[in-house]
């Protein structure tokens, strides 16, 4: 979970390196959808903040990360 909303263009550009290079940057593509969906839903659903060492703090607000 990356809120790339909140990178620099340098930065947003670097993180998306590996996608572009790789087939996969996870071992089970589908898999890591669907966890990532689900902490999305818990981060939503209990007001979480999602620090994820990429880009700004943030919180879930429509479906999408927003930095604080």
């Amino acid at each position: 979970m990356i809120n790339f909303e909140s990178l620099s263009e340098e930065r947003s550009s670097f993180a998306t390196l590996a996608k572009n290079l790789m087939t996969t940057v996870n071992v089970d593509s589908q898999r890591a959808k669907q966890e990532r969906r689900a902490l999305m839903e818990i981060a939503s659903e209990r007001g979480l903040l999602v620090c994820s060492g990429h880009g700004d703090v943030s919180r879930v607000m429509d479906n999408r990360l927003v930095g604080l």
